[in-house]
């Protein structure tokens, strides 16, 4: 006993990395588990009964045995040990068993078994077991190690066989044996050089049925399965009693029919994956397609294995991206967590409608102005005051950048003078106590350029160095900002957007089709200053609150020749999490990622820092460029990506870390449907 106490710890802690949870079938359950073929009627009061009458006997010898001063010797316990499988036969077997050569009559129940005896092809597909356990038959799958004596032997025996036939004439068969050298030479090397190991591999297909009829249908349709896995099952006729015997767990091999099987088709084969996911909140995320058990997700549940909190979303139009991102949205902003959405495609304007949400509309400013000399007030650790100087330090420079986005002509010493300019005007406006400020109080464009046109140089030598960039920058600041001019309605005048609801949705739309466009580009980055503050205050406002910042279409935002929003985004998803917050990245075109070397470096970083995948259908080329990214966190499988080029509306694969991924279905309750869909219910198309 305690031997086999010791392998099944073994065994138990041989799968912790698996992700497999194992549990130690025991009482009523094991007595459940040895009348699986059968299925004899027992009561539950029967089991109890045998579990008490077993106890009690065993006790009751045990205890007349010491009072008479008597050792339990082996022949003693031997003969308790036989009573005991005595009651338990007694409990387990049926009334009457007829054996017949096609079929086994149990009591009322007919029982027929079948065995999967070989594949059509040398080359498997992946998931191939998959097809054959997708059966209403109990599949009982034996797998026994093969020893490195008999490993060599039977690869020996394989070798012989083709050498011998290499001496044929035939062109049919030389091609045949030359896939078949090279499938060898295969195994060899996954046995010898990788060492991988081998079984004895036995898939047995145990069919009950009250009528011989429904016996046929159960050994037609584990045909039909099989076929589609490329694989032949067998009728075990004349067989049958040797098949019962291989299916209840005796040691020994009664069929002799096994296939030897390398661990790789083992796993290539596996049909149970691992389809659980309880994070103990209220959000039902979908079911797994595989069993549908429910997927219950908190994105903000951190784990030794999952340490961060963003996600990104791939997925073609139509294919559920849009509203499961609108479900994410809506759950966080149920429970009280802030959430801001950048829409290029404005997506989301109608659930910020219902959500009573901050809608801000960028590009056209028409309703809409920031200040880009509003200082940002930011605070960077927590109990330490930053100082104004250091606010106004850090704001000029993030100017500088806007005005080498919206014009990038100009040269170094242009962006010089206006970034030392920009602080002698907050000098001159005495800016202090930045913390208590409201946006009227900071000063504007209009007073800015003011400035501009009436400074006087102290030095003659700087006023000889930087007179031309002056000029410069008081025309074209003059001409832009005043006036009517193109900058004017979005950008001079004091701000007028705030993130003073739980929902705010930034639409981007004018930007986004202008984004390769100077003005695009310097709009999109300064947006995206403001939402990086508002991502660092809002923790240091309230560490119990969380924030997550969805960037929708997030390919849109990435121009190779210019790297601000990329470099923001990569930023933004390595740090966030110090801030309680989570991004959320969708984007349908992973291809977009890979637009340049300087591009794939920071999606290639920026991807090995999200935790959570959602993976909708993608194009080949889509399956490809994701397949590539994900090449060192955990590739996908062959039969994953052919699962992608065609998956369902709202049918996709989620990684939760390393390991852990599911086939999963979205799944939306009656009151998210009527917030999030447009269309009606397209899940079932």
């Amino acid at each position: 006993m305690n031997k086999l106490k010791q392998y099944e710890n073994e065994f138990i802690k041989s799968f912790e990395t698996t992700k497999i949870p194992l549990n130690v079938v025991t009482g009523m359950e094991l007595i459940d588990f040895a009348n699986m073929i059968f299925k004899k009627n027992i009561s539950k009061s029967d089991k109890q009964n045998y579990f008490v009458e077993e106890l009690d006997t065993e006790l009751t010898k045990e205890l007349d045995m010491k009072m008479q001063g008597q050792k339990l010797n082996d022949k003693v316990i031997k003969k308790l040990q036989s009573d005991k499988e005595y009651k338990l036969i007694s409990l387990l077997a049926p009334e009457r068993v007829e054996f017949n050569s096609k079929y086994i009559k149990v009591d009322n129940e007919y029982l027929s078994f079948q065995t999967l005896v070989d594949f059509n092809s040398l080359q498997i597909n992946e998931g191939w077991a998959c097809d054959l356990f997708n059966s209403e038959s109990l599949v009982i799958w034996n797998l026994k190690p093969i020893n490195e004596s008999t490993k060599q032997k039977i690869l020996d025996k394989a070798m012989s066989l083709n050498e011998a036939n290499a001496e044929t004439k035939s062109n049919f068969k030389m091609q045949k044996i030359s896939v078949e050298q090279k499938v060898l030479d295969e195994l060899v090397d996954f046995i010898n050089v990788q060492k991988m190991n081998l079984f004895d591999s036995n898939i047995i297909f145990v069919n009950q049925s009250k009528t011989l009829e429904g016996i046929k249908d159960l050994e037609t349709k584990n045909d039909i399965n099989a076929k589609k896995a490329f694989a032949n099952v067998y009728k075990m006729h004349y067989l049958q009693k040797q098949a019962l015997q291989n299916s209840i767990f005796i040691k020994d091999d009664f069929l002799n029919n096994g296939i030897e099987m390398s661990s790789r088709n083992i796993v290539y084969g596996w049909p149970w994956i691992s389809n659980s996911l309880n994070d103990g909140n209220n959000f039902l995320l979908g079911f797994t397609t595989t069993s549908s058990s429910p997927v219950i997700f908190d994105l903000f549940k951190k784990t030794k294995d999952r340490t961060s909190f963003s996600m990104i979303i791939w997925g073609v139009p139509g294919s559920g991206k849009s509203a499961t991102t609108s479900k994410i949205a809506l759950h966080q902003f149920v429970v009280g967590n802030e959430v801001i959405i950048i829409d290029p495609q404005r997506e989301y304007k109608d659930l910020c409608k219902k959500l009573d949400g901050n809608w801000i509309e960028m590009g056209k400013g028409l309703e809409t102005k920031i200040n880009p000399l509003q200082i940002n007030y930011e605070i960077e650790k927590d109990n330490i005051k930053v100082s104004d100087e250091l606010l106004i330090s850090n704001h000029t420079k993030m100017v500088k950048e806007f005005f080498s986005l919206l014009y990038p002509d100009l040269d170094a010493r242009d962006l010089r003078v206006a970034n030392f300019l920009l602080n002698e005007f907050y000098l001159s406006n005495k800016i202090k106590n930045i913390q208590k400020l409201k946006n009227t109080d900071f000063p504007t464009m209009k007073d800015y350029i003011k400035f501009l046109k009436s400074y006087k140089f102290k030095d003659k030598k700087a006023e000889l160095y930087y007179k031309d960039s002056l000029n410069k920058l008081s025309i074209i600041f003059d001409q832009d900002f005043n006036n009517n001019g193109i900058f004017s309605n979005l950008y001079n005048g004091h701000t007028n957007i705030n993130f003073n609801k739980t929902l705010t949705v930034i639409d981007t739309y004018n930007l986004i089709n202008n984004i390769a466009s100077n003005e695009g580009q310097a709009s999109l980055y300064l947006i995206l200053s403001y939402v990086r503050n508002r991502i660092s205050n809002n923790f240091f406002e309230n560490k119990t609150r969380k924030i997550c910042l969805i960037v929708d279409e997030a390919h849109r935002f990435i121009n190779a020749n210019n790297m601000s929003s990329l470099e923001f985004l990569f930023d933004t998803v390595k740090t966030i999490r110090k801030y309680n917050g989570s991004v959320i990245l969708t984007t349908q075109n992973p291809s977009d990622f890979e637009l340049s070397d300087e591009v794939m470096n920071l999606t290639k970083g920026m991807v090995e820092n999200i935790q959570y995948t959602l993976i909708f259908r993608q194009n080949q080329n889509g399956v490809n460029a994701i397949s590539q990214m994900y090449k060192s966190k955990n590739e996908l499988t062959n039969w994953e990506k052919n699962f992608l080029t065609s998956a369902p509306i709202g049918n996709g694969m989620f990684s939760i870390d390393n390991k852990t991924r599911f086939q999963i279905s979205i799944y939306y309750n009656q009151f998210e449907k009527d917030m999030i869909y447009k269309s009606g219910d397209l899940s079932n198309i």
